[in-house]
């Protein structure tokens, strides 16, 4: 079985095109000798994906509150960070263990969806940079996740119930504390609010595609990861079954409800895998990530 930190590294290797990574690091004006810190870093992403704009001179801190996945950061820290060695702290995002306005950039990706605080969150992250410092907030909005694949058609109202099944269960996410899985479409107006006054928006372009004969590097990954969901093991699935069952029950969904959510789920999963035994499966979702950035308002003279 794969570790945690293993699957979150393979999550994450085609989640950007290589040239939108060139494009934003402009875009964010990333420079050498910047101090960036990088809250709710996970195994360092953001570290080793943006470190050769900055590297010379420049310095990369990891904050994380898993101090699992800060070791594994640090292990592969060795090999991209060179002579510069990057330096992971063990930290929660309301309370950063690091000075006010002690870096140049913070950034964080994908960790306000699981905050019940983001807000205070948002204080905590601005609390740190300089004036006149960047702030780069990257987040989904998951409820806005668009596919198709070749998987039957679904009756109408089949997929109203789908549909009310995803809202009710993250509206439950919410009320259980467990964050905004639709956080990142908010997340200009939050840091408008906040205090930033010159926020910039933009979006993934990222396309998850696979399509017979999965002849390439990229498409034979995607197919891996659907794969590994398509045969997750009964356990796991039981499992999760019972939390997001909790999930959707919270946002004012019904028990019976759920229960046709997941024989629907279960016969569409039948199809796939006889799709997949004949490489007959096509698929393609787009990711709904957005990247806010701005700088801290320079003090006043």
């Amino acid at each position: 079985m794969k570790s945690k930190q293993e699957l979150l590294f393979k999550t994450r290797k085609y989640l950007w095109y290589p040239d939108t990574i060139v494009k934003l690091a402009s875009w964010f004006g990333l420079k050498p000798g910047m101090r960036i810190a990088d809250i709710g870093c996970g195994i360092g992403y953001l570290g080793y994906t943006y470190w050769p704009f900055y590297r010379r001179h420049g310095r990369y801190i990891g904050i994380d509150i898993d101090y699992k996945s800060l070791k594994a950061g640090e292990k592969m820290a060795a090999k991209w960070g060179g002579n510069r060695i990057p330096h992971f702290i063990q930290g929660d995002a309301y309370h950063l263990p690091l000075k006010s306005n002690s870096v140049d950039c913070a950034m964080a990706q994908t960790l306000y969806i699981h905050l019940n605080e983001p807000k205070q969150a948002l204080r905590e992250i601005f609390r740190i940079v300089r004036p006149g410092g960047l702030v780069v907030i990257i987040e989904p909005d998951t409820l806005s996740r668009k596919s198709v694949s070749s998987l039957p058609d679904l009756d109408l109202k089949t997929k109203l119930l789908l549909e009310k099944y995803r809202i009710l269960r993250y509206k439950g996410r919410e009320k259980l504390g467990l964050g905004d899985y639709s956080i990142g479409s908010k997340m200009p107006h939050m840091m408008k609010e906040a205090g930033l006054k010159d926020i910039d928006v933009r979006i993934n372009d990222r396309v998850s595609f696979i399509e017979p004969p999965y002849e390439s590097l990229e498409q034979r990954y995607f197919l891996e990861m659907l794969t590994g969901i398509i045969y997750e093991n009964d356990q796991k699935q039981i499992r999760d079954e019972g939390s997001v069952r909790k999930q959707f029950i919270a946002g004012g969904g019904k028990a019976n409800e759920y229960d046709q959510v997941v024989k629907i789920g279960r016969q569409r999963k039948s199809i796939l895998k006889r799709q997949l035994s004949k490489n007959k499966l096509f698929y393609l979702s787009t990711s709904f990530i957005y990247i806010v950035k701005d700088r801290k308002p320079k003090l006043k003279k």
